[in-house]
């Protein structure tokens, strides 16, 4: 039978180990997310301005715009519940 203080330790090491789990899994991360910016910088380094100009010409196009109070909502709909508008529908 373990004593409380036997207790107290092994749950003590079982959260180190834990946090140290996740400290490792958040660095992985984040040198992820670092390796995946240098390889975009690293393409765009080797791209013309001509050949960026033009990408971002497609890129606005093909986009088809984003209007002023419909950024956030799926299909263009507003919401019922938002804060300016409450109680408001569109047609």
């Amino acid at each position: 039978m373990k004593t409380g203080l036997a207790r107290a330790r092994q749950a003590a090491s079982m959260v180190y180990w834990r946090v140290k789990e996740v400290r490792l899994a958040t660095l992985e991360a984040v040198q992820r997310r670092y390796k995946r910016r240098v390889e975009i910088g690293t393409a765009f380094a080797g791209l013309s301005d001509d050949v960026l100009r033009r990408r971002m010409r497609q890129y606005r196009r093909a986009g088809g715009g984003v209007r002023v109070g419909q950024a956030d909502h799926p299909g263009g709909r507003r919401q019922a519940n938002d804060s300016n508008d409450a109680g408001a529908t569109r047609s």
